[in-house]
């Protein structure tokens, strides 16, 4: 199978998936959003993000891990020890997040109450989620570890489609009894089933029962190399959760909350990004290795060049329609439409610079993307100090997109001195053109059809920018990479309908 043809394919179900499950956790946080308003979900805000940090530490970078070392041994048809790093991770994993749980419980009151102004209800909520992350954390190795298998559908079967889902029944049976309720339980439901889920896919097709991950000893050497990236991953998330924190400190529960829709509808665009990121870093692993120079620059454009194809009407729907987007969570978070207009820009920047990360990783330079971790966290730390206090939930969307702005510059000099390899080519000119030609059309037709109600509104809006943006491209022209991409696509599409009759 050709490069494009496998993108396309191996996309397709990874972007499709996330598509759905983007799609139901926006739908989740619209609900919470209208019927708790903006206190408890800020709540709920606060209490997520730093559940993520505690799942960060408590994955220990196991999931990165498992994803090269097992890729890697399958290239070299070592199945085996493949099976043996996925049940010595899933263990010390599981062992690690028991200890992140009880740490997370102890320290619950000291954050909820003295750091942050959530009180009980905040504890509360971490506590319940605490309970739930030794499940959560095992559940995302073992994701890792199918999709080194290439069993990606799984994966997504139960990570954009699953736990989504559990979610949002949990805060709808929530809310039939109270708002505390609903904020409370999702977390732990969707990380309890998931777990459940895909651990049956991993006995199922991978041949690994828990009998094998209790036996399993402890890999010194997976975890020489994983720790490393956790830090990575520590500060990554810190820096994307940065803003949350900060209003949480400087500010309440509810500014916390209108800030959270506008973050959402931006990481929107993340989701783009995220699903070509999926494959793209264990085939960037296998050219590598291989030491294919030409495959690898191949590799980083065509995906570069799909990830900005597929973002730019996405974005420009949102840049230019910020307040229709905003009322759909209610009247009391149209306030935030320049919030979401910067923030957009800021994940549009960051899906554009995206590869540079995973491919610095999977070429056996974390320590660079570490220190450039450290760096940019250290800028949007600064900036957040500044500006939100002054400026709220506005300073901390120019202190994200400054942040944003700096890790691309230095992701793009890092990739191409150290690997010869860059983002932009004479291809990525269609996409971009057909982004400018698309929102000069927007902006002519915007005070026509903005009196409208607001899904009357974006509904035009949509129709316009998809049919505008992919005309343009078609009389543009498509190459043969483009050619491939789209066939292979229309193929996955077919097969797909005819295995869900």
């Amino acid at each position: 199978m050709k490069l494009p043809q496998k993108i396309a394919k191996e996309a397709t179900i990874s972007f499709t998936s996330m598509v759905f499950g983007s799609g139901v956790r926006y739908l989740f946080v619209l609900i919470l959003a209208r019927w708790v308003g903006p206190a408890y979900l800020g709540v709920f805000s606060l209490a997520n993000a730093l559940m993520r940090f505690a799942e960060v530490i408590g994955k220990a970078g196991l999931d990165n891990g498992v994803l090269k070392y097992v890729t890697e041994n399958l290239g070299k048809n070592r199945a085996e020890e493949a099976r043996n790093i996925i049940r010595s991770s899933i263990k010390m994993g599981f062992i690690l997040s028991l200890v992140a749980t009880a740490t997370l419980i102890i320290l619950s009151k000291w954050l909820a109450i003295d750091i942050f102004s959530g009180g009980q209800l905040l504890r509360q909520v971490l506590i319940c989620n605490a309970i739930g992350l030794p499940f959560s954390v095992t559940m995302l190795i073992i994701a890792s570890a199918t999709q080194a298998f290439k069993l990606l559908k799984y994966n997504a079967l139960v990570i954009n489609i699953a736990v989504p889902i559990l979610n949002l029944i949990a805060m709808l049976i929530g809310l039939q009894i109270s708002n505390q309720v609903a904020i409370t339980i999702p977390i732990l439901f969707s990380s309890i089933f998931g777990f459940g889920f895909i651990f049956y896919f991993l006995q199922r097709f991978v041949t690994i029962n828990l009998n094998d991950v209790k036996t399993s000893v402890f890999r010194a050497d997976l975890l020489n190399f994983s720790y490393p990236l956790m830090f990575v991953t520590i500060i990554g998330t810190a820096m994307h959760w940065m803003d949350i924190y900060m209003l949480g400190y400087f500010f309440d529960n509810t500014t916390v909350g209108l800030y959270h829709p506008s973050a959402r509808t931006a990481g929107l665009l993340r989701m783009i990004l995220m699903a070509f990121m999926g494959i793209f870093a264990p085939m960037l692993a296998d050219l590598f290795a291989k030491k294919d120079q030409s495959g690898m620059v191949h590799l980083y454009q065509l995906v570069v060049r799909w990830i900005m194809t597929i973002a730019i009407p996405l974005f420009l729907l949102i840049i230019v329609f910020p307040t229709k987007v905003m009322l759909l969570f209610g009247p009391q978070y149209q306030e935030g439409h320049m919030i979401l207009a910067i923030l957009t820009t800021a994940v549009l920047i960051q899906s554009f610079i995206g590869p540079g990360g995973p491919t610095l990783t999977m070429t056996g330079f974390p320590k660079i993307n570490f220190m450039n971790s450290i760096a940019v966290l250290i800028v949007n730390l600064v900036f957040n100090i500044i500006l939100i206090p002054a400026y709220a939930g506005f300073g901390a969307a120019i202190a994200t997109l400054i942040s944003m702005s700096f890790l691309g510059f230095l992701r793009t000099i890092e990739v191409w001195y150290i690997l010869k390899l860059q983002p932009v080519s004479v291809r990525l000119f269609k996409p971009v053109m057909a982004g400018i030609v698309t929102w000069i059309l927007l902006t002519q037709i915007k005070f026509i059809i903005m009196p409208f109600h607001t899904v009357i509104t974006l509904v035009a809006a949509t129709i316009v920018v998809v049919f505008s943006f992919f005309i343009l491209l078609l009389l543009m022209g498509f190459d043969d990479d483009d050619k491939q991409v789209v066939s292979a696509l229309k193929a996955t599409w077919a097969s797909n309908f005819r295995n869900s009759q």
